[in-house]
C-alpha cells in the first residue's frame, strides 16, 4: 500500500522505512483538521501521540540506560500501545529514526498547554536519545521542558532538567552556562533536601572544574559528592565519584593515589554492568599505564574500552577514546597510525571507525 501511495505522489520515501506526506497533501490535511474535528478532538489526538512517545522513550530508556532510574510516568493514553524493543540495537534503531521528532514533540506540548507532558518528554528524551547523537541536539528540548516545569512550579522536575542542562553545557564546554545551571541544582536540591540530586550536582560541577584544570577544586567537589552518594547507598554514582577522583589525581601527576582508585571503581562498574562507566575507566587505566610507560598495558586497556564503544554504538566516546589510543601508539613510535587515530575522530564523526582503521578502509 505504501508504494501504492508513494507511486500515486500522495507521499514520499525519505528513508528505509520511513514516509512522509508531500508538502500539499500535508497543508491539506491540517487544514482539514481544523476545519471539521473540534478543539477537544484535536487535544485528545495530541494527547495519545505525546503519550505514544513518552512511554515508548521511556522502553528506550530500559535498553540503552538500565541502571538508571526511570521518571514516574502516568498510564498511557488510552488506545495507546508503546512499542517493546528485542535489544539494546533495536532500541537505538528506534531512536536514530525518531531523533527528529523530538524537538517538535516537545514544543508541540508545550505550545498546545500540556506542560507536565513537555517536561517529562524533555526529561525522559534526554535518556532515550540516539548514543551518538550531540548534547547540543537536547539543549533546546532542556530549555523548553525546563519552562514547563517552572510554570507547574515542580521542584523535582527542574533538579532534574537543570543537571541534564549542566551536563549537556559542559560537555559542548559552555563552563559558565554549566556551571549556572548546576549551582541553580544545589540550590534547589538543597532547600528541598534532596541529598541524590545535591550529590550528581557537586559531581558534575567537580568536572567542569577537572576540564578547567582546577583540579583540587575538582576533587573537593567528587568527595564530596561520592560521600553523600555513600551515605544513601548508590552504589553507581559512588563508582562514577570514584571514576572522576581517579582522572583527577591521574592529570595532577599522583599516579599511584590515581592507580588505587581505578582498580576499586574498575571492579564496581563491572559488578554493576556498567558498560559505559567500565570504558571510561579503562580508557583512563590505558593513560595511567603509559605514563607509567607502560606501552603494552595500555594498548590492552584502550582496546577493550574501544570494543565497549562499538557495542554501545556509541561514536562520541569511540571518537574520544582513539586518541588516547593515538597517543599510546605514538609512544612506540607508530606515527602514522597515531595519526590516524587522532584525527579520524573528526572526519568520522557518526560513523563506526574502529574496523575501518583495522582494515585498512578509509571512509
Amino acid at each position: 500500500m505504501l508504494d501504492d501511495l508513494v507511486g500515486a505522489h500522495l507521499l514520499e520515501q525519505t528513508a528505509p522505512d520511513r514516509f512522509q506526506f508531500h508538502d500539499l497533501l500535508r497543508a491539506y490535511a491540517t487544514n482539514l483538521v481544523q476545519s471539521e474535528e473540534s478543539s477537544d478532538q484535536r487535544q485528545a489526538t495530541r494527547r495519545r501521540v505525546l503519550s505514544w512517545y513518552l512511554h515508548t522513550a521511556d522502553t528506550v530508556q530500559t535498553c540503552l540506560y538500565p541502571s538508571e532510574d526511570h521518571l514516574p510516568l502516568p498510564e498511557p493514553s488510552p488506545g495507546v500501545t508503546p512499542l517493546v524493543f528485542a535489544d539494546y540495537n533495536a532500541a537505538v534503531d528506534w531512536s536514530e529514526r525518531e531523533q527528529l521528532n523530538f524537538l517538535p514533540a516537545v514544543r508541540d506540548a508545550a505550545r498546545n498547554g500540556l506542560d507536565q507532558t513537555a517536561w517529562q518528554l524533555a526529561t525522559v528524551l534526554w535518556f532515550a536519545r540516539p548514543p551518538s547523537s550531540s548534547e547540543r541536539d537536547w539543549l533546546e528540548l532542556g530549555r523548553i521542558g525546563l519552562e514547563a516545569a517552572a510554570r507547574q512550579e515542580d521542584q523535582r522536575a527542574q533538579r532534574r532538567l537543570l543537571i541534564n542542562t549542566g551536563i549537556a553545557h559542559r560537555a559542548l564546554n559552555n563552563f559558565s552556562d554549566g556551571l549556572n545551571a548546576l549551582e541553580r541544582a544545589v540550590s534547589l536540591a538543597r532547600s528541598s533536601r534532596s541529598r541524590t540530586d545535591e550529590a550528581q550536582s557537586l559531581n558534575l560541577i567537580g568536572l567542569i572544574h577537572l576540564r578547567r584544570r582546577e583540579l583540587d577544586l575538582a576533587e573537593t567537589h567528587f568527595v564530596q559528592a561520592m560521600s553523600i552518594f555513600r551515605d544513601s547507598g548508590n552504589s553507581q554514582r559512588v563508582a562514577t565519584a570514584m571514576s572522576n577522583i581517579a582522572s583527577t589525581r591521574l592529570s595532577a601527576g599522583r599516579l599511584p593515589e590515581a592507580a588505587s582508585v581505578i582498580d576499586e571503581a574498575l571492579a564496581a562498574h563491572r559488578a554493576l554492568g556498567n558498560r559505559g562507566g567500565e570504558g571510561n575507566l579503562l580508557r583512563i587505566a590505558a593513560a595511567l599505564r603509559l605514563e607509567e610507560g607502560d606501552a603494552e598495558a595500555a594498548l590492552r586497556s584502550i582496546d577493550e574500552a574501544l570494543d565497549i564503544a562499538l557495542a554501545l554504538r556509541d561514536h562520541t566516546r569511540e571518537g574520544f577514546w582513539l586518541l588516547t589510543l593515538g597517543d599510546i601508539q605514538r609512544s612506540t613510535a607508530q606515527y602514522g597510525d597515531a595519526l590516524t587515530s587522532s584525527t579520524w575522530p573528526g572526519l568520522c564523526t557518526g560513523k563506526t571507525l574502529r574496523p575501518l582503521m583495522l582494515t585498512g578502509s578509509r571512509p
